[in-house]
């Protein structure tokens, strides 16, 4: 019979749970590559007024989906706050400005204003998410959202150039594209 080693028990359960993470990882990756165009749409911003990804072309987008009973989200929005601040009124080379867009994935409109308030997310460019007539989706949907938070990071051409960047990605990139 053989002799039970815990060392090999425990080097089995440790490959296992990296597989189950790895796994569970790429699932959540939304199918959409970086280098292809992003996909246009439409919404009502939190304002009234229609909102479309074409209206800002030639500025820098973060493309954020999220939602108020979202902790990771929630826990993310200070950081982003301050990459807003940090850049929002920066000269860019190409012109253009840093817009962070943010679609909520929330159903109740009191939470989400709620949210973004106790957030201090100060930015006009906010949305929920909502069905889209010509894609027969949402949003989300259309950008194969699969958990929240996701990030896309758009570029002056409409082109995706990084799916779900990091903080440390977006503030290089963004250092990268001002002007002198």
């Amino acid at each position: 019979m053989p002799k039970f080693n815990l060392d090999t028990l425990l080097n089995v359960l440790l490959a296992g749970l990296l597989v189950w993470a790895v796994v569970r990882y790429f699932k959540g990756q939304p199918d959409v590559d970086a280098g292809v165009p992003a996909a246009d749409f439409t919404l009502t911003a939190i304002q009234g007024q229609e909102l479309s990804l074409d209206q800002l072309k030639g500025n820098y987008v973060l493309l954020d989906f999220w939602a108020s009973w979202c902790g990771p989200c929630r826990r993310s929005h200070p950081g982003l706050v301050r990459l807003h601040n940090t850049y929002a009124n920066a000269r860019f080379a190409n012109g253009g400005n840093f817009v962070v867009l943010s679609i909520s994935l929330d159903r109740n409109r009191d939470s989400w204003l709620k949210a973004i308030e106790k957030d201090q997310l100060s930015w006009s460019t906010h949305a929920l998410d909502q069905y889209l007539p010509a894609t027969g989706g949402s949003v989300a949907s259309l950008y194969d959202v699969k958990q929240i938070p996701t990030r896309f990071l758009i570029d002056d051409k409409g082109m995706i150039v990084k799916v779900n960047p990091g903080m440390r990605y977006l503030k290089r990139f963004l250092k990268e594209k001002l002007a002198d």
